[in-house]
């Protein structure tokens, strides 16, 4: 039987249900043009809320954004350091990476080195759940409506 996640979604009053004190990997792709992302991969227990920060900053669209439960803190920047290390040589300004999304070598190459770093790490199977543009602004509209 598969394991059930933990994760639900967000609530009628943009809050995010997820478990308590869990943190998330997450990867969120840039897109520079219509082959190239840029890939930001980190660790978030609040991953909507870090993605709505991120967005803010960042001057070209979100094109998607990955994520996945990891557990506690500790375990989660264990993983996302071997995976920047694994992904060095994209490196580009901070925790970006560059891929060509267009290729499909390149996206077997960040699923594969991504999921086998996963599950070695955490013990698990990697089951990537996924935010859209769309499923982001709406996630905006309530939290501004919210906090009204």
């Amino acid at each position: 039987m598969g394991e059930k996640t933990r994760w639900e979604s967000y609530d009628v009053r943009g809050r995010v249900r997820q478990p308590v004190n869990a943190v998330f990997l997450y990867a969120l792709f840039a897109m520079a043009s219509n082959s190239m992302a840029h890939v930001k991969i980190g660790i978030s227990a609040k991953v909507y809320e870090r993605m709505l920060a991120l967005r803010t900053g960042i001057p070209i669209p979100i094109g998607v954004v990955l994520f996945a439960e990891v557990g506690d803190r500790g375990l989660a920047h264990h993983l996302e350091r071997r995976l920047h290390m694994a992904f060095a040589s994209r490196r580009g300004a901070g925790e970006w990476f560059e891929f060509d999304v267009s290729d499909a070598g390149e996206k077997a190459l960040f699923h594969g080195v991504t999921r086998t770093i996963y599950e070695s790490t955490v013990g698990r199977t990697l089951v990537w759940r996924n935010i859209t543009p769309e499923q982001l602004s709406v996630f905006a509209s309530l939290r501004s409506k919210d906090k009204r």
